[in-house]
This record gives C-alpha cells, sequence and structure tokens, in this order.
C-alpha cells in the first residue's frame, strides 16, 4: 500500500520521466533554472514560517503549515524586494542574502518544531481538529485506487504546465498572443526596474502601475540569475509552481482520504491552469491566495464559537496579498 507522501514521491518522479521522455532537453532547464525558482519558494516558506506561529497555527498538520508559510513569506519577501527597489538598493548579493536569511528562518523554525511535543490534533486558531494518523486502520482499495488514479491525471496538466515553463517566453499560446500580457509588463517592468537599478514611475507602461506583488518576486529572479534574460524561464517556473501550490493547499485543508484528492483533482485539472501557469503572469499567485483566503475563511464560520483574532487576520492578510497580485481581486476575493 502506497502512503499519501509516497504516492506524492512518484508523482514527482513520473511527471520527471514523463517530461524527459517527450523533452529531454526540458529537464535541464529544470534543474538550472528551475533551481533559481525552488531557492524563492524554499526561502519565501522560512521567511513566512514564524510569522505562521506567531498567526497561531503551529499545530495544524504539517502540509497546512508549509503552504500558509509560502504564502505569507512570498508577500514578505515582495514587500521587501519593494522597499529595496524603491530605495535602488537591491543587488545581486542582497538578493541571495534574502533567501539565506530566509533559509535560516526555516531552519530554525524545523529545529525548534523537532523539540516540541508531537500534537496529534490541531486545535489553533479555532481551526478545525485532525488527526494526523489514523492508527489501526487499514486503507479500503478506492482510497488508494482513488489517489492513484487521481495523480495520474494530474500527470497530464502538470506535463503540459511545466514543460510550457520551459520554453522561451513567446513561444507558446497563440491564442494568449503568446504570453503578451508577460512580454509587455509582467516581466517587461521587473526589466526596466533591473536596468535602471531602482523601481520608479515609468510614464510610458500604464500596466506599471498595476499591483507588483509578483513582478517583485520576478525582479528578485533576475537579481539571482544576472539579468532579465536568465531570469525569464525561472519566472515561469515559480508562477508554476505557485499553481501546483494552490492545488496542495485546497487538498491540504479538504476532509482528510478521498476528499482532499477529489479537491486536488477538481481544481489541478482545470486546463487554465496549466494554460497560464506556464506563462510568467500572476494568476497562480493569485488563486494561491485565494485558496488559502477561502479555505481559512470557510474555518471562521464552520463552528459555532467565534474564529480568534489570529485566524481572522490571517485570513485577511491573504486576502490582501491576492489583491497584491492583481486589483480584481480587490472585488473578486477581499469584498467576496
Amino acid at each position: 500500500m502506497f502512503s499519501t507522501r509516497g504516492m506524492i514521491v512518484l508523482f514527482v518522479f513520473a511527471l520527471g520521466a514523463l517530461s524527459a521522455a517527450f523533452a529531454p532537453l526540458s529537464g535541464l532547464v529544470v534543474l538550472t533554472d528551475g533551481l533559481l525558482s525552488a531557492a524563492v519558494l524554499l526561502g519565501a516558506i522560512g521567511w513566512g514560517a514564524w510569522p505562521a506561529v506567531w498567526l497561531g497555527h503551529a499545530r495544524r498538520p504539517l502540509a497546512q503549515q508549509a503552504t500558509l508559510a509560502a504564502g505569507l513569506g512570498l508577500g514578505v519577501v515582495s514587500s521587501i524586494v519593494l522597499a529595496l527597489g524603491v530605495a535602488g538598493m537591491l543587488t545581486s548579493a542582497i538578493a541571495w542574502g534574502l533567501i539565506a536569511i530566509g533559509g535560516a528562518c526555516g531552519l530554525s523554525r524545523v529545529y525548534f518544531a523537532c523539540r516540541a511535543p508531537r500534537a496529534t490534533e490541531v486545535a489553533s486558531a479555532g481551526g478545525v481538529a485532525r488527526d494526523a494518523h489514523h492508527p489501526g486502520k487499514r486503507a479500503g482499495s478506492w482510497e488508494v485506487g482513488f489517489p492513484l488514479a487521481a495523480l495520474i491525471l494530474l500527470l497530464v496538466p502538470a506535463s503540459v504546465a511545466f514543460f510550457a515553463a520551459t520554453l522561451p517566453p513567446g513561444a507558446v499560446w497563440n491564442e494568449e498572443a503568446r504570453g503578451y500580457d508577460a512580454l509587455e509588463y509582467h516581466l517587461q517592468t521587473p526589466r526596466e526596474y533591473f536596468q535602471s537599478g531602482r523601481i520608479t514611475f515609468l510614464p510610458h507602461n500604464v500596466y506599471a502601475s498595476f499591483p507588483q506583488q509578483m513582478e517583485m518576486l520576478y525582479l528578485l529572479l533576475m537579481h539571482m540569475a544576472g539579468g532579465p534574460y536568465e531570469a525569464a524561464i525561472a519566472a515561469q517556473l515559480l508562477h508554476a509552481m505557485l499553481g501546483a501550490l494552490a492545488v496542495v493547499v485546497l487538498a491540504a485543508w479538504a476532509p482528510e482520504g478521498v476528499g482532499a484528492w477529489v479537491a486536488a483533482l477538481a481544481f489541478g485539472s482545470v486546463p487554465w491552469i496549466a494554460y497560464l501557469g506556464a506563462l510568467a503572469y500572476v494568476e497562480c499567485g493569485l488563486l494561491l491566495y485565494a485558496a488559502l483566503a477561502g479555505t481559512m475563511a470557510i474555518e471562521c464560520v464552520r463552528f459555532e464559537k467565534p474564529a480568534g483574532w489570529r485566524l481572522t487576520a490571517t485570513v485577511g492578510l491573504c486576502a490582501g496579498l491576492a489583491g497584491g497580485c492583481k486589483y480584481t481581486a480587490l472585488v473578486l476575493i477581499v469584498v467576496a
């Protein structure tokens, strides 16, 4: 019988094998540009690990803690990059320093978590209590077969998204004008910030006045990689990773067992996720925060007792960060 973690590991290897079979060179791209994207994501998890604790989520299941830490950390990192960029102080060394600090924060959180007593239930921030394990309970064929089937089905959109993300910007999706938005402003505005040495007003590009949270992450990648062209594919891979992370969020907060896989399959199989996820856009960041805010908002109203202020604050932060990705989220998520 496969455990959930075992099936996820199997999925990752299968994704790599499938991608390598159809496009062998894509694996080399992932091992280079993808490592930059992974470094940003892991550094962000470190930056968000302690804020998640301070907001009362220390006793949640690991998947919930990690995804929430990633969301909060990405917001923290974007804000720091914005402040440093406006001050003209963002450099390659400082960019890598931000990742290193995040890594140190994450390791310290892991250290203290390992020393703390292992809890079997969640009782934080008004959240739902969930058992981490069910000793003595044997999984039925349906409980094993459905997750395996879901992972196999999710291989298709995941392979499409990550393969397309390894191609140069502007190479795919004629219906999306070959990623016009990325070429016009999602990558163009950070490129101009990088080349000017600071974040400043761009009067010739109205889109530069839109919310810039994801663009700040792309700017960070440009400083880490050494230039706009060197970071272009890494930016696409980071966006695809956030789409995958949104799938994990929904699975982590769904009822345990088959329900979690139903949530992952229902969201992850939407063609638009893989279609836009392969581009250096902002939608996957918005969806990540929408998933975090929505799932925890449900917790706020699910129980008879009032939700704690920390859970409510977390919902508000995630909703606000969604608005930082795209202004339409101010209506679609914050107001809703």
